[in-house]
């Protein structure tokens, strides 16, 4: 009976200790959620410095080919001259989707 008793104590002592340990706002699931986030940003600063690298590059080869400049302006930024007029051809796949 004394035996049990103490194992049924220990149980209950062990049972507070480990469910903070485990669950609690420091816990180890808190843990692993804050690393798997800690990656997911870093892989999005990665992203990000990939493309202002690519941005600044292409800054660059504007600057250095200033011919480019009107058709990326009115490619990209969809300018035009006076009494040019713009037309944008939306691919079938997204009419078919519709405005989001």
């Amino acid at each position: 009976m004394k035996s049990s008793f103490f194992k049924f104590i220990l149980l209950i002592l062990a049972l507070i200790i480990l469910i903070p340990t485990i669950f609690g706002n420091k816990g180890l699931l808190k843990i692993l959620r804050t690393k798997k986030s800690i990656q997911e940003v870093r892989a999005e600063v990665l992203k990000l410095k990939k493309e202002k690298t690519d941005l600044e590059r292409e800054i660059e080869w504007l600057k250095d080919h200033q011919d480019s400049l009107e058709p990326f302006a009115k490619d990209k930024l969809l300018l035009r001259e006076k009494g040019e007029k713009v037309i944008v051809i939306i691919p079938e796949k997204e009419q078919a989707q519709g405005p989001q």
